[in-house]
Parts: C-alpha cells; structure tokens; sequence
C-alpha cells in the first residue's frame, strides 16, 4: 500500500470513526501542531544522543541524559495516544484516556531537576546552551498545542490532556535550565532595554 491516496486532494479527510471533515477546522491546527511538537521532541532526542556520545557512559551526567533521552520518547507516544483520542472525539463512544499518571511522572523529574537549580529570582530568556534552547522550543510548541486543545469546540474535552499539556511545558521549562546546568552555562537572564 502506497502512502498517498489523493482522498484530501481536495481539502477534506476522515477523522478516527470515520467522520469527514475539512482540513480548515480546528482540530486539525491542533493536531498539526501536536504532530510538531512530536517532531522538535525526535530532533531534540537526536541532540542528546550526540552529546551523551561526548561524555563518559559512567559518568552521572551520561546516565541523566538517558534518562530524559527514554522519557522524552515515552512522552512522544503520549503524545500519539491524545493525537489519536482527539482525532476520534467526534465520534459517539470513544473512549476517554486518563493522562494523571504521566502528569505525575512529569512533576517527579521536574521535582528531581528543581532540586539541583538555584531558585529563579528573575524572569529568563530562552537559550544558554544548544540543548536548553531545543527544550525552550518544544516549551514553546507545547503552549501553543495547549492553546489549541482548550480552544477546540468539543463539549466534554478530556481535562487531564490540558494538565498533563500544561505540566509537560513546565517540564520542558526546567530541563532547559537543568541542562544549562550540566553544560555550565548560566541562564540567560532577562534585562530591560528600553
């Protein structure tokens, strides 16, 4: 089987259950912006993968890479499951997931990560190292895809996908200020110029 099959040719696809629907609603900013997301999070694992090959694999800073590395996947999957569940919320019986676990997952690495960083005393401008600034991106994607799923126009949307959207941006938040830690470079603190 081929991967083209000219049925959105003209603007319209098929949503999960088989519902039509133009390529021009909502949903599909949404899950457009979702699939981005997913993609910035695989060149963000790329760039860890070759820094990890930098350091020593016995090294703590070695394991926390990989660390972040697989759970950076297991939150690409997650993503899939509320691409899949957004895409199939206009039919009848779809079935609701409930992403509280991965919710609670996000907060224990962000809490393990807050413990090694000094309190922010002052706002802070992405960037700093390369990989502080990919998760300043997927941050930022994260937002929007936030955004997106609160502005959709379904009745009774799954309230755990904006919590767990809203906490994977906090996450993203935090590694990007861990990981200019582990590269030792400081943030970049935010100054008023005008």
């Amino acid at each position: 089987m081929t991967v083209y099959t000219k049925a959105g040719d003209n603007g319209d696809t098929t949503l999960r259950g088989g519902v039509k629907a133009s390529k021009s609603e909502e949903i599909f900013k949404f899950l457009g912006d979702l699939d981005e997301l997913n993609a910035q999070i695989g060149m963000f694992i790329v760039y860890l993968k070759s820094w990890q090959e930098k350091v020593d694999s016995a090294m703590y800073q070695a394991k926390l890479i990989d660390f972040h590395m697989r759970f950076l996947e297991v939150i690409q999957n997650v993503l899939f499951d509320i691409g899949s569940e957004v895409a199939a919320s206009r039919t009848v019986d779809y079935e609701k997931k409930n992403y509280i676990n991965m919710v609670y997952r996000i907060e224990r690495a962000i809490d393990a990560m807050e413990k090694q960083l000094q309190p922010l005393s002052n706002f802070i401008l992405p960037g700093g190292s390369v990989g502080a600034a990919y998760s300043h991106i997927c941050r930022t994607i994260t937002r929007r895809c936030e955004r997106e799923y609160f502005s959709l126009d379904t009745s009774g949307n799954n309230k755990t996908i904006g919590v767990f959207l809203n906490r994977l941006s906090d996450y993203f938040f935090i590694l990007a200020r861990f990981l200019n830690k582990q590269s030792g470079v400081k943030d970049v603190k935010w100054k008023s110029v005008v």
